[in-house]
């Protein structure tokens, strides 16, 4: 089974997406980060992304129906 090669780059978790995207592309751009593995850590950024978004909404309609009395919260 292929494994993606452990790689060593530059990279502040606690930053926000668009700046951990820059982080990778730069480490991509100078050689330090495979370009294949670089696409699959934005895929990852981009998917956590879509999951934050998705429980917030979530959250946030049944905080609405709470409000309005609405049951099956």
């Amino acid at each position: 089974k292929a494994t993606m090669p452990v790689v060593d780059f530059k990279f502040d978790e606690t930053a926000k997406p668009v700046i951990q995207a820059a982080q990778i592309m730069k480490a991509a751009s100078s050689g330090d980060l495979p370009p294949d593995v670089a696409s699959t850590f934005i895929a990852a950024i981009t998917n956590m992304m879509k999951i934050e978004e998705v429980t917030d909404l979530k959250d946030q309609l049944a905080e609405i129906k709470q409000m309005l009395g609405v049951s099956g919260v």
